[in-house]
């Protein structure tokens, strides 16, 4: 068995050879990386190739790492067994926090198909291999009420999907920008930067416990800043004016300031 459902007829599915399959007979085949796309008649959507490579590369460096180690701490904290990352991207925070919860079960789900074959071929060879999919966050592959804790890292907050899929008293973790975060990027892009407005979800399903607040400093050097203004909305934003300002620099300092918010299914 494995922790899937039919995308189609939300039945379990099950590994026959090299492919999923329910009991209706749908099928999805499974890439030589390991994940199976899932995401039936969605062919294309997520982020460009680009930029989930982008991604991939600048957060290999360890930049947002004290942010990853809080992420993975709180889950820890909640005893959490079964995780799902929603809208994981390349699967770099599903990583470290197996390194804190080696024994859980985790599993991701992303729309950008190159995220997803990046994370899972990290995972092969790897014992309690994390799962992946291409899905996407607004209906997950996962039975009801079968997971301890969803996260969502800078992405659209699913709060009805992860209610569903999440135990009573579950936990819903949202990563959003704090105030000061990339503050060094945009004042080197833009003539008048203005700090993040600092979001207040209310999740209905949900009770807020706290909030967490990592506040660092980072200097990203080299081909790490384009791939940093790669993986923003500034990126959509700026004028190609502005943008070229990027390569007049060798390096850029700037602030990083996550907020952790946590909730309680309820």
């Amino acid at each position: 068995m494995t922790p899937f459902r039919c995308p189609l007829c939300r039945r379990p599915l099950t590994q026959e050879g090299g492919a999923l399959r329910c009991e209706k007979g749908h099928s999805f085949d499974r890439a030589a990386e390991g994940y199976v796309n899932l995401a039936v008649g969605k062919s294309g959507a997520g982020d460009s190739p680009a930029m989930c490579r982008g991604r991939h590369a600048f957060l290999a460096e360890g930049y947002y790492r004290p942010f990853a180690d809080a992420i993975a701490g709180e889950i820890a904290t909640f005893g959490a067994e079964a995780v799902c990352d929603a809208g994981c991207g390349e699967g770099y925070y599903l990583r470290v926090l197996r390194e804190k919860l080696p024994e859980a079960f985790l599993v991701g789900f992303d729309l950008a198909k190159t995220s997803v074959r990046l994370a899972a071929k990290a995972e092969k060879g790897k014992e309690n291999a994390i799962a992946y999919a291409v899905a996407g966050i607004f209906d997950m592959p996962l039975p009801d009420a079968s997971l301890d804790a969803v996260l969502s890292v800078f992405a659209p907050v699913p709060e009805a999907e992860a209610h569903r899929i999440l135990k009573p008293s579950g936990i819903l973790l949202v990563a959003h920008p704090g105030a000061k975060h990339l503050m060094g990027l945009k004042r080197l892009l833009y003539e008048n930067p203005y700090e993040n407005e600092e979001k207040a979800f209310v999740l209905p399903g949900f009770e807020k416990l706290h909030d967490t607040r990592v506040a660092c400093s980072a200097t990203v050097a080299g081909e790490q800043l384009p791939n940093l203004f790669l993986m923003t909305p500034y990126f959509w934003k700026t004028s190609r004016e502005d943008a070229e300002k990027l390569a007049s620099v060798p390096s850029l300092a700037t602030e990083l300031e996550f907020i952790l918010s946590v909730y309680r299914r309820i």
